[in-house]
């Protein structure tokens, strides 16, 4: 019964991609354009860091300032409620708010969580379409997609807004005695919405922000910039107006084509598998909607990649059960076999029963404990089992063979069950965001480990007094125990002879081994094993965007020569929408963009090998940063500050 739990819990349990962990960090962003740094430092960064210092429970914040930009990344002390630290920060913001530059445009103050990364990210690519009818499109399937139950939020990136263009004939304005400021102030105070504009004075252009209600252009052209005794001079009277797009302040690009991204992010606690067959449904049925000119394709669908390491698990799960079982097939026979092999799956699906209880779902870390875990929990039974047989071949009824053994044994199987879980038991107890992070591998570990020890003390020993059997004597003995009595046995007598000698031997291999540590490597968390990555350019301070957009151009074509190469995503402007769960998107600015390259999942052995080649052809680019990132396990390493 409680491993039929186990299943059912796998099957109804929350899949993601990564743990839900909380972060204990707030991230703030102000811009302020035109500022240079030195204002920027003493007219926001000090009386913001000023203000953070006194709140009390926060342990370091790091800044970092640009022209017209401060980021500040606030991180507090592991423990304190981060939700009240973050509602702390708001409040300080809010107090001194009147004291920071009127002319600030943007201050955002936010927590960055597992839960901002996309779950699919979409492009919208236009065959004829203008950016209008692009933008209506993806406006369409977003008010679809969040209706669907698990969806947190849907986001658009790099769509380009419709504005108004006034153009305005300078000398018959200034006939009426009427000056430039004159008309915007008219057009700011008539409280009608347009969806911003420009006055277009030939080389110069001024933009209009307006609030009011405008949904034509006859009601704009109509607007009255002025009554006199000549009559009413109307805006279209000194001006040409009509509709057309904004220069572009992001760029994105699929494939070499111009694109616009929509993004979905999951809720916690839902299954990836339904809610991403959800989805599906809402794209397949809005696709057979679109016009011609309209197209959209998939950038990412992280379903598959969460599908892709359970399945990885379950391949590792049966080659377990199979090689255990054919292993102690040939040393003791079909029924010890069949015993071990059961202990196999009764540990692991009762272990994702227990992990369900406490909160975790299946997820990179609870799949990696699992793995971990196969390693080691068939060990008990394998010693219950050959100790048990042993006393059977003795001449025990298999009752008797079965209380023997396992008494016999019972307490060196806990004691080494403990040991090893006490080997464990550290991390569990570490108290930072590493600790939050692993936490339910080191869990599922632990649970995997002890249920295998009362399978090996209480199942095994009643299954072995059912279905064992003494072994018929054999005229021939078996391979192993000849190989066991005509060269282990002489080797073992002779190493015994020699005890200085096996101990140096000892010694040189331990040292040798040591000293190869350095070409392994050591992380504290491995790679991702994805055929995935993330290249990211950053420009001088002032770059504008079309000589970010002219490097991204740049890493496309190196990008674009490689073989097994699928999606190259480009974003210029800022970054391309979250895709993984520590790699944090850059803030918007002109000087950055991020090329997102999916390769075929062959490669995934070869990735080094790319990314290396990468670095040494990006590394002498002018003017220009350019870091390729490949995806690594673990907490963020990176604050979100750019």
């Amino acid at each position: 019964m409680i491993t039929l739990f186990g299943i059912i819990s796998y099957f109804t349990m929350p899949k993601s991609e990564d743990p839900v962990t909380e972060w204990n960090v707030t991230s703030i962003l102000v811009i302020n354009p035109g500022a240079s740094p030195e204002d920027m430092e003493t007219l926001v960064a000090e009386l913001l860091e000023e203000a953070f210092n006194e709140i009390e429970g926060i342990e370091k914040i790091t800044s970092k300032i640009s022209d017209g930009v401060f980021s500040s990344f606030v991180e507090y002390e592991y423990g304190e409620d981060y939700d009240k630290k973050h509602q702390e920060v708001l409040q300080k913001i809010n107090e001194i708010r009147n004291d920071l530059p009127e002319t600030i445009i943007r201050l955002d103050a936010f927590q960055p969580s597992v839960l901002d990364v996309c779950i699919y990210q979409l492009a919208f690519i236009s065959n004829g379409a203008t950016p209008a009818e692009i933008k209506r499109a993806a406006e369409d399937l977003k008010r679809n997609i969040e209706k669907v139950y698990g969806v947190r939020a849907v986001e658009l990136n790099a769509e380009q807004d419709l504005q108004v263009q006034i153009v305005i004939d300078m000398y018959r304005l200034a006939s009426y005695n009427l000056n430039l400021g004159r008309v915007i102030s008219i057009l700011q105070s008539e409280n009608m919405s347009i969806p911003g504009g420009s006055i277009d004075l030939g080389n110069k252009k001024f933009n209009v922000l307006t609030s009011g209600l405008y949904k034509t252009l006859d009601e704009i052209g109509n607007t009255v910039i002025n009554a006199g005794p000549e009559g009413i001079l109307r805006l279209k009277d000194v001006a040409v107006l009509d509709f057309d797009y904004d220069d572009p302040e992001v760029i994105a690009r699929l494939n070499g084509e111009e694109a616009l991204w929509l993004s979905v992010e999951q809720k916690s606690g839902i299954n990836i598998y339904n809610l991403s067959e959800n989805i599906d449904d809402k794209i397949i049925e809005f696709k057979s909607t679109l016009p011609e000119n309209i197209k959209i394709e998939t950038v990412l669908r992280q379903a598959d990649g969460v599908e892709e390491r359970v399945n990885g698990f379950f391949k590792n799960f049966l080659q377990g059960i199979f090689l255990v079982g054919i292993i102690i097939f040939i040393a003791l026979g079909y029924r010890p076999s069949l015993i071990v092999m059961i202990a196999i799956p009764v540990s692991v699906f009762v272990a994702i029963g227990l992990i369900d209880i406490s909160g975790f779902g299946i997820q990179q870390m609870s799949i990696a404990g699992l793995i971990i875990a196969l390693g080691m929990l068939v060990d008990s039974s394998i010693a219950m089992v050959e100790n048990i047989y042993r006393y059977l071949n003795l001449g025990l009824q298999p009752k008797e063979a079965a209380i023997k053994g396992a008494s016999e044994i019972g307490g060196a199987l806990v004691s080494s069950t403990i040991t090893t879980v006490l080997a464990f038991a550290p991390m569990l107890m570490m108290g930072n965001d590493v600790g939050d992070f692993i936490r339910s591998m080191v869990l599922i570990v632990i649970y995997a480990l002890t249920i295998a020890l009362f399978v090996a003390l209480c199942l095994t020993p009643f299954i072995s007094s059912k279905i064992l059997k003494k072994r018929k004597e054999q005229k021939k003995e078996s391979l192993l125990k000849r190989f066991i009595e005509n060269y282990y046995a002489k080797w073992l007598e002779n190493a015994l002879k020699r005890p200085k000698l096996v101990v140096i031997i000892s010694l040189l291999i331990f040292i040798g081994s040591v000293s190869l540590l350095p070409l392994i490597g050591v992380s504290f968390f491995p790679k991702a094993e994805k055929s995935q990555l993330m290249i990211t350019v950053k420009g001088l301070e002032g770059t504008n965007l079309e000589n970010t957009n002219r490097a991204i151009e740049y890493v496309e074509s190196v990008v674009r020569s490689y073989p097994h190469v699928q999606k190259i995503a480009a974003t210029v402007g800022e970054g391309n929408p979250p895709v993984y769960y520590n790699m944090l998107k850059p803030n918007p600015a002109s000087k950055i963009g991020q090329v997102f390259v999916v390769l075929e999942s062959s490669v995934v052995n070869k990735m080094d090998i790319i990314i290396t080649d990468l670095r040494a052809k990006f590394d002498d680019y002018p003017g220009a940063k350019i870091e390729v990132k490949e995806f690594l396990q673990g907490p963020p390493v990176d604050a979100p500050v750019q």
